[in-house]
């Protein structure tokens, strides 16, 4: 469930990921409070070298300028200088390093996401909203630190010289100032809607177009390229339509901050000539003025743009956060303990778990098999054989009751040790876009090259992918190998032969891929693998099933059936039925 993200929230991520760098925090301050000062100081050393060019005889010119002259060089100077230091530590230091590591923030927890996240949510939304935050959490705090609370110290110094000068300029330039503020404060939350929506809808079109790339072959094969295009169409329209919105929105309040700064400028240039008219101010005065208010308008035109940005980045952090912040399903206890796995027994106790919105598969149910038992798991789609088996991994959590393994509640124990303890071949492998050496040890990434290829070798993989342009070194996808689904099955199964310290097996569907003669090798090595541990394993070839301790048939999230091959067979129930379907050639289970 999707959390509701406010100031607190971004604030509390921003200071999160900005911890390790908090000393480039004060560069950015001192540089903007110079600025801030420089922009009133140096048009006030120019309305002294004015005045002194306009009021000193011409040869003593030279005597009074040196002062003003050299500190106005020397202003310079020091701005050069604290504009490189900004440059260098900031652009070129902070900035690299902090989008780094926001990124690596934002993945560490994505990663602590349950299972259902990742179902019901596009890899490439996730990939998209993780990347605005690298984006945009360091531009909106340069934003803030540099554009919002330097212009307003900037605002403050122009007011006291402009109240030195005159406190009527003072208090129209106020007026005017506080008019923008309200208006672009009003403004703004109807700007944040427009860009949270066009963020919301960029993500989802992002999202689209990974999750159309990734099956293109499925969308030529149902010649469904028009219909796509069509969906994509309706989705770049929705993110043009909330742009638009927010565009046309900043239009009308730029067209009001210009018009009003017309104002602005008419009533001091009237007030300007009237104290002029009667000597009350210097020529040096009416350029301060007036370079002060240029000065001050081309900030406040940029601190129009630049909010609009800051609505745009704001709409993207809130939507990437509460996907960050999104609830876990999955309850964890505070100080769980290490699984200690030692004869592999699994037990449901009563235990009841069904999926959001939908009836439950299991009431109340208890199960046990012994540490080392070979059991077989059977039915129809959709009747719990999956589900069955990642409750035991804890992709989900039971509603009500518990799973222990060796007497351990599964939910007291971390993760981490839970799954090092259990070893899984999934019905379809996912193969990364590395090398067939690091696919093969992915479980263990310390094997030696002796080590990989014995397991291929067991999972008679070895020879395909000796003849690869670059044996084990080929990276998967590269050089044309786009590995079918029973190469990518061995690959998975000599994965398996790989993985440190489990004792209980999970087999999905393992030879479902696999030739019948192949299909033969691998069970025989497979059954060498898994002597003394406990298996589960799901199939629809009963032929897999001939050397299991015991069969559990599962229809409709029951377990129906409960005993041998011959047992099952003698009930003449649910278990004979499948058997006699799949001898007949008719029974197709796909877990």
């Amino acid at each position: 469930m999707q959390k509701d993200i406010g100031l607190k929230e971004i604030v509390q991520f921003i200071k999160l990921t900005l911890r390790p760098f908090y000393k480039y925090v004060s560069v950015m301050f001192i540089s903007g409070i110079v600025w801030a000062i420089d922009l009133s100081l140096r048009p006030y050393l120019f309305k002294i070298i004015l005045n002194t060019v306009s009021e000193v005889p011409p040869d003593g010119i030279v005597a009074a300028l040196k002062f003003p002259v050299i500190a106005y060089i020397s202003i310079m100077l020091f701005l050069t200088i604290s504009y490189r230091l900004y440059d260098f530590f900031i652009e070129a230091s902070l900035l690299p390093l902090w989008r780094a590591h926001i990124l690596q923030v934002s993945f560490n927890q994505i990663m602590e996401h349950d299972y259902t996240f990742f179902q019901r949510t596009l890899s490439g939304t996730i990939a998209a909203k993780m990347y605005d935050l690298t984006g945009s959490i360091p531009d909106i705090f340069q934003i803030v630190i540099d554009k919002f609370i330097n212009r307003m110290f900037a605002i403050l110094f122009i007011l006291y010289t402009l109240w030195s000068v005159g406190n009527v300029f003072a208090l129209m330039t106020a007026i005017w100032v506080g008019i923008f503020i309200v208006f672009s404060t009003i403004g703004g939350k109807k700007l944040r809607y427009y860009a949270n929506q066009a963020g919301a809808q960029n993500s989802l079109l992002t999202g689209s177009i990974v999750d159309i790339f990734s099956n293109i072959s499925t969308v030529w094969i149902f010649s469904a390229v028009i219909y796509e295009k069509m969906m994509f169409k309706r989705g770049s329209q929705k993110v043009c339509s909330f742009v638009q919105q927010g565009e046309m929105l900043r239009f009308y309040l730029w067209l009001f901050v210009g018009i009003t700064f017309l104002i602005l400028q008419a009533c001091s240039l009237y007030f300007l000539v009237q104290k002029r008219a009667m000597n009350l101010i210097t020529v040096g005065d009416f350029s301060l003025i007036m370079t002060l208010n240029s000065s001050l308008a081309n900030f406040i035109w940029d601190l129009a743009r630049d909010f609009s940005q800051f609505s745009k980045h704001w709409g993207r952090i809130t939507q990437s956060l509460s996907m960050l912040h999104e609830k876990s399903e999955l309850v964890m206890i505070a100080n769980p303990q290490k699984l200690e796995v030692t004869n592999g027994e699994i037990k449901f106790d009563e235990i009841q778990f069904y999926f959001r919105g939908s009836e439950a598969l299991f009431q109340n149910k208890t199960i046990l098999i012994p540490g080392g038992q070979k059991v077989g798991l059977v039915g129809t789609s959709g009747s719990g054989k999956s589900t069955f088996v990642n409750l035991i991994l804890r992709l989900y959590d039971v509603k009500s009751g518990h799973v222990f393994i060796d007497g351990q509640d599964i939910k007291t124990v971390t993760l981490e040790s839970l799954r090092d303890s259990i070893v899984v071949v999934p019905q379809e492998p996912a193969l990364f876009h590395r090398s067939v050496a690091e696919n093969i040890a992915y479980g263990k990434p310390e094997s030696s090259m002796e080590e990989i290829q014995e397991a291929a070798k067991k999972a008679h993989i070895h020879d395909t992918i000796m003849r690869l342009p670059n044996g084990y070194d080929t990276i998967i996808g590269e050089h044309g190998f786009k590995p079918s689904g029973g190469e990518k099955q061995r690959i998975a199964i000599a994965r398996s032969h790989l993985e440190r310290g489990g004792k209980i097996f999970i087999l999905d569907e393992v030879t479902s891929q696999l030739d019948p003669q192949n299909e033969a090798s691998v069970l025989q090595d497979l059954r060498q693998h898994m002597k003394g541990k406990t298996t589960l394993i799901i199939a629809h070839r009963f032929s897999t099933l001939l050397y299991v301790d015991r069969i559990l048939v599962f229809h409709q999230g029951k377990i129906v059936e409960d005993g041998t091959h011959e047992e099952l067979l003698a009930l003449n129930g649910f278990y004979r039925n499948l058997w006699n379907t799949q001898k007949e050639g008719l029974f197709h289970d796909v877990s």
